[in-house]
């Protein structure tokens, strides 16, 4: 008898032991293990449709953190509509054995409603400038060892991210590092090209009023790259042009 009893009571308590377990387990939130998240996808919306975006792009002159300075005055006289952003990189040039030329910056960037293709030393410098005629005129051949051949596929390049692109030009700036009687030829072919392709160009080598005793002021010590008060000098010129070519339109 007692046997039996003691066998009643443990099944109970076994019972009510059971019962409270399930009653807690339901009450508790069961969390589901954490499922990696997609990489946040850039929204095409997220700027204003009413803004005009400016892609800078070339080398270390078009790059250099001293530019924002200019930059800061060329967004001041256009106003808050245009956004200006900087897409060069020093050692750029146009052909394809300098450091991430022109064109590639253009492949890896955003569309941009105007291109500022601004010409940098790095060709003249590697010796890449042969002047080709018979490859400036037509766009469909490219020979990207030349500084007219990469300028011809920058411009097809552009054209196919945005066939309404505005594209502008400034050229080389003065380099008293090097005798101007070798670096004008590779100026001239700047020129030569936009025409032929129809960019409206700054002629900032002849236009800048920078000279070789102003560089002290305007040059840091290798006498090719501008400081920042270079910069803001060079600035009222750059920006007569840009309003010139797109306030107008």
């Amino acid at each position: 008898m007692n046997r039996f009893l003691l066998f009643i009571i443990s099944f109970i308590s076994l019972a009510s032991l059971t019962c409270s377990c399930q009653k807690h387990l339901n009450n508790v939130a069961i969390n589901p293990i954490p499922q990696p998240q997609p990489e946040p996808q850039p929204d095409p919306q997220q700027y204003p449709d009413n803004h005009i975006y400016v892609g800078v792009f070339g080398g270390s002159l078009s790059s250099s953190p001293y530019s924002e300075a200019g930059k800061n005055m060329w967004r001041d006289s256009l106003g808050s509509k245009y956004i200006i952003e900087t897409r060069g990189n020093g050692g750029a040039g146009f052909s394809n054995l300098t450091k991430r030329p022109v064109y590639t910056q253009i492949q890896e960037s955003r569309a941009y409603d105007v291109y500022i293709l601004w010409a940098s030393l790095n060709d003249f410098y590697m010796h890449y400038i042969t002047y080709k005629k018979e490859n400036i005129g037509n766009i469909n051949c490219y020979d990207l060892t030349t500084q007219s051949g990469g300028i011809n596929y920058c411009y097809g390049l552009i054209k196919e991210k945005n066939p309404k692109a505005i594209i502008l030009f400034f050229n080389t700036l003065p380099n008293f590092e090097q005798d101007k009687k070798i670096v004008d030829p590779y100026v001239k072919a700047q020129i030569d090209i936009c025409k032929l392709l129809n960019i409206p160009c700054l002629d900032q080598n002849s236009l800048c009023g920078l000279t070789e005793d102003k560089c002290h002021i305007y040059y840091i010590a290798d006498k090719v790259h501008l400081n920042e008060e270079g910069y803001k000098f060079i600035a009222p010129m750059q920006i007569k042009f840009l309003k010139n070519n797109l306030l107008k339109k």
